[in-house]
């Protein structure tokens, strides 16, 4: 696929390109979900950005993934709006700014301030699903309301990017929540492998049926959460029949579930 790059993306450097307006993070947006994957290069952002509450696509889905180097530059994107419902169909799944990433994708270096997003599987305020690669130099700020069915956070829903030097600073009223499992504070589901959560802090309120953590909803084996922390309400809905089905129906101030604990570290 060949993008056209036009006065609201500008090339300014080898590989390396420069969103200037909103216009121009919608082009980058319908380039990737057309099939461009960036990867290998470096692209921009050199302003503030207002999403006006308008509904937003995300960046990335199901066969059309983003594989560059995203920097928000220190920039804030405010007023992100994703709709969906519990449903699981694809148009409900991979909800975020960025809906998802594989590997070696970096995502970095930007606010969102206020943000509502809603769905099935896989959602987050930042990106729904990083599969493999970075998140790192987020911070998520002012009302914020994410909910789902399965793997939601505020950072991350479902993945296996490392995760580093992450803030989730919220106003009261903000919750992440999940009618299923793996809910939490900075990410959801972090799978297995060595991968890390660190320098990360949270203060969103965390509700879900089971696997709810205020960092994660989950630290799997070969993981490890480090220097972090939490400052919130986290809330299992299971009912104490359900719980005692399964010692698996965890909860926990920073991870709501440990597997294999001696593989594992917080």
């Amino acid at each position: 696929n060949i993008f056209v790059y036009t006065r609201n993306i500008l090339v300014v450097a080898a590989n390396t390109y420069e969103i200037q307006n909103k216009a121009g993070f919608e082009e980058f947006r319908d380039a990737v979900n057309a099939g461009t994957s960036y990867q290998g290069k470096t692209v921009l952002l050199a302003c503030d950005i207002d999403l006006n509450n308008e509904e937003w696509t995300p960046i990335g889905k199901s066969g059309a993934t983003f594989k560059g180097k995203f920097d928000g530059n220190g920039k804030t994107i405010s007023n992100l709006k994703i709709s969906g419902t519990t449903d699981n169909t694809a148009a409900n799944n991979y909800r975020g700014l960025f809906g998802t990433t594989e590997s070696p994708a970096t995502v970095k270096n930007f606010t969102i301030y206020n943000a509502e997003v809603s769905g099935s599987l896989y959602v987050a305020a930042a990106v729904g699903m990083p599969y493999t690669g970075q998140v790192s130099d987020i911070t998520v700020t002012g009302l914020v309301k994410i909910s789902a069915w399965w793997y939601t956070g505020v950072i991350g829903g479902n993945g296996y990017a490392s995760v580093k030097n992450c803030i989730v600073d919220v106003t009261e009223g903000s919750i992440v929540s999940a009618t299923g499992s793996y809910v939490g504070g900075i990410f959801g589901f972090h799978g297995e492998g060595a991968i890390e959560i660190s320098d990360c802090s949270s203060n969103i309120d965390v509700t879900g049926f089971s696997y709810v953590g205020g960092i994660a909803g989950i630290c799997h084996y070969g993981n490890t959460i480090s220097n972090c922390s939490a400052v919130c309400t986290v809330t299992k809905t299971a009912s104490v029949a359900d719980s005692d089905q399964s010692d698996l129906y965890g909860i926990g101030g920073i991870a709501g579930i440990t597997v294999d604990g001696a593989q594992c570290r917080i």
